[in-house]
């Protein structure tokens, strides 16, 4: 896309119910231009690296203490390259101003983002041990919601622990954690300053 130009139209998404960002805005790569072609119509989607949704839930379930989470602005944390930056310019308004901007960022929007993702996750993972935290990263994350768990209280939160570690090693911060055990949530609400375990229920993917 070297040379090229393209605009995304964006819009706010208001979502109060929302734990961490009540509003966000939502770039459309699926939008076309004066010519009928969008971004999204010149990027390959990727291959799914996505594990099977039932096999991910019904790993889920085998686990005694349970444990959800999810990666806070997870496609923010990667950067789009130089060479496609002007593919991802829009207008933003400041103090009755219209200037350009370029999103440096992978948007949601754009249909190679999940494969993206889960690419830069799965690199990640791959430069450590196999140990139980980094074999429950790899196999259950769909996209940016991880579902894990234990057998015992301890074993839930050393996992929490270690996995939180290799993954802000990563630019990226595990959040919104739930769990069905209060001890557990009480530790990681402690340690990892994580506001969302007031809720009393959560939705699992």
């Amino acid at each position: 896309m070297t040379n090229s130009k393209f605009y995304l139209p964006h819009k706010p998404v208001v979502k109060m119910s929302s734990l961490s960002t009540e509003i966000r805005p939502v770039f459309d790569a699926s939008a076309s231009g004066s010519n009928t072609i969008s971004l999204n119509d010149c990027m390959e989607t990727g291959p799914n690296l996505l594990p099977l949704l039932s096999d991910v839930l019904m790993r889920f379930r085998r686990h005694k203490v349970a444990l959800c989470s999810d990666i806070e602005k997870a496609f923010l944390q990667i950067s789009v390259r130089p060479e496609d930056l002007d593919v991802h310019r829009f207008f933003w308004q400041i103090d009755n101003i219209v200037r350009v901007m370029r999103i440096t960022r992978v948007p949601f929007g754009n249909k190679a983002s999940p494969f993206l993702l889960n690419a830069t996750i799965r690199h990640h993972l791959s430069q450590y041990p196999a140990t139980t935290a980094i074999k429950e990263l790899s196999e259950n994350m769909y996209c940016d919601d991880w579902l894990s768990g234990g057998d015992s209280v301890d074993d839930v939160i050393d996992l929490m622990s270690e996995a939180s570690k290799v993954m802000s090693e990563a630019g990226m911060k595990l959040c919104k954690c739930s769990l069905n055990s209060s001890k557990v949530a009480e530790n990681i609400h402690r340690n990892f300053e994580d506001k969302s375990l007031e809720n009393d229920s959560v939705k699992v993917l």
